[in-house]
């Protein structure tokens, strides 16, 4: 019998991740394409992140200056 694989861990603390790269609520949910009450949401708790936006909440979360280097690089592309 075949194994399944193993489900991601999607517990993640989506405040403490705002807080790493230091900026608002507003300033966060804007940067990352998400409307200010879904942020406001997983901050507290009421619905978790997933799929694309799990994704690139756990990219922040472990290389934030990376991770935001990339987002910023984006926003500057797609002004242009």
């Amino acid at each position: 019998m075949a194994r399944a694989a193993p489900k991601p861990v999607t517990k993640i603390d989506v405040r403490a991740i705002r807080l790493a790269v230091g900026g608002s609520q507003e300033w966060f949910a804007a940067t990352i394409s998400v409307p200010l009450a879904t942020l406001r949401n997983w901050e507290q708790g009421r619905h978790p992140p997933s799929g694309a936006a799990l994704t690139l909440l756990r990219m922040i979360e472990l290389d934030p200056m990376a991770a935001m280097a990339i987002v910023r690089r984006l926003f500057v592309q797609a002004k242009s």
